[in-house]
């Protein structure tokens, strides 16, 4: 008899879980950033780097920290001109998302082949979901 019921238990978790009631489903979208937030860094970089040599830039979105997750980093370099757009997961279905402000890391190894003061643009929106461009420098040597 309780073989039974835990098979049926197990069907019936399944179940919920194929027709979507724990599984929330996730859209990927460009992620949040406050640039006013002073207890978390929006992106730390070197000020300075070697020309075609590797170096990491960190961003951090925000979001909540059960209804979130990072997802990937788009990075374009063309010369001087280094573009960078964060990427999280928000979740479609969960009826209990916290309304806490919770960061997510996305480091992003960029590499410079150019000499010169390099622009690095961040894009990404406002916790308003508003789209804005935050920029930062590095001296390339």
């Amino acid at each position: 008899m309780r073989g039974r019921a835990v098979i049926m238990l197990a069907v019936l978790a399944a179940a919920c879980v194929n027709k979507g009631v724990f599984d929330p489903g996730w859209d990927r979208q460009v992620g949040a950033v406050d640039p006013a937030l002073s207890s978390i860094q929006m992106l730390s970089a070197p000020t300075q780097a070697a020309a075609n040599v590797p170096f990491t830039v960190t961003v951090r979105t925000l979001g909540s920290s059960s209804c979130t997750r990072a997802a990937d980093t788009d990075v374009v370099v063309n010369g001087l001109d280094v573009d960078i757009t964060p990427y999280d997961e928000y979740a479609r279905n969960l009826p209990a998302c916290t309304t806490d402000i919770h960061p997510f890391e996305h480091q992003a190894q960029v590499t410079v082949t150019t000499p010169g003061q390099a622009r690095i643009r961040l894009h990404a929106r406002t916790l308003d979901d508003q789209p804005m461009t935050y920029d930062a420098t590095v001296t390339i040597q």
